[in-house]
């Protein structure tokens, strides 16, 4: 896999045995999450995960790295945010790490989706996604280390045929 200039940093490969590995730096901006997913989703390509366990972590990256780049961080001076995925035969593993704001704890408790029993025009725009994160995910867990947020999630891999790349 080619690594972009400067920020982006990525690799795969581990020295766990039965465990690949992606690692990426980038800044924490709508533009930097845009371009490090359109990189993971090409590294699970390379690594022949399955369709249905690259669409979900694709989700769940998704999500959170959208709430780093827009929360964490204050628009005009964004911070750079580390993700680590790793595969193993049973498990997704997913590392976040930013320097930015503390996740509130209200978001990491419990909770659903928001209400859709209301009109198109009454629909909210957010709050689908730590329910939508929990839903997907195995385990999760958040901590805060001198500064650091550090987000694990573990996703349990359902298998299936590998992916093909579009036509």
């Amino acid at each position: 896999m080619q690594t972009a200039p400067e920020r982006d940093r990525t690799g795969t490969g581990s020295a766990m045995t039965g465990v690949q590995g992606i690692e990426l730096q980038f800044e924490a901006t709508e533009l930097g999450v845009r371009k490090a997913l359109i990189q993971l989703r090409e590294a699970l390509f390379a690594l022949n995960l399955p369709e249905d366990d690259a669409s979900r972590a694709e989700i769940v990256l998704a999500e959170a790295l959208n709430n780093v780049a827009e929360h964490a961080y204050d628009r005009a001076v964004p911070g750079d945010v580390r993700v680590g995925l790793s595969l193993s035969p049973g498990l997704i593993g997913i590392v976040i790490r930013d320097t930015g704001r503390p996740v509130p704890a209200h978001l990491l408790q419990g909770g659903c989706m928001p209400a859709l029993d209301c009109g198109l025009d009454d629909l909210p725009e957010g709050g689908f996604g730590w329910p939508l994160i929990r839903t997907l995910t195995e385990s999760l867990v958040y901590r805060r280390t001198s500064g650091t947020n550090e987000l694990r999630m573990d996703l349990a891999r359902q298998g299936g045929a590998p992916r093909r790349r579009a036509p």
